[in-house]
């Protein structure tokens, strides 16, 4: 725990840092595309089946899940396509596939009813 909130922390450069934002950032493409962004092409996994998995276990909506799938549909703004908790979702998942050592999130669950921020 930090000493107060003017204290700074060290991270070594050799430690892969993912920051999740609380404002959700969507690139032009399909979902998929915009899941596996980021991701490490050494050592990459970012099988369908994984993706689905995180997914899954973020518990996105059946629709939401469809959408991953098809690859090929393309969109300028799925922010406004998508629910906030589905958008915060999406976020998470991002994260957890991109597998990093260390996350920083802003406000991770904010935008999930209580029950499901609990489960998260």
């Amino acid at each position: 725990k930090l000493v107060s909130e003017d204290s700074l922390f060290f991270i070594p450069s050799h430690i892969k840092v993912l920051y999740v934002p609380h404002t959700p950032l969507f690139i032009h493409g399909s979902l998929y595309e915009n899941l596996i962004y980021g991701v490490s092409k050494k050592g990459r996994d970012d099988s369908m089946d994984r993706v689905l998995n995180i997914c899954e276990r973020l518990m996105l909506a059946p629709v939401v899940l469809n959408e991953i799938m098809k690859r090929n549909v393309i969109e300028r703004d799925w922010s406004s396509k998508l629910s906030s908790t589905q958008c915060q979702a999406l976020l998470l998942a991002r994260a957890f596939i991109a597998n990093p050592e260390l996350m920083c999130l802003e406000k991770p669950t904010e935008q999930f009813p209580k029950d499901q921020a609990e489960n998260i």
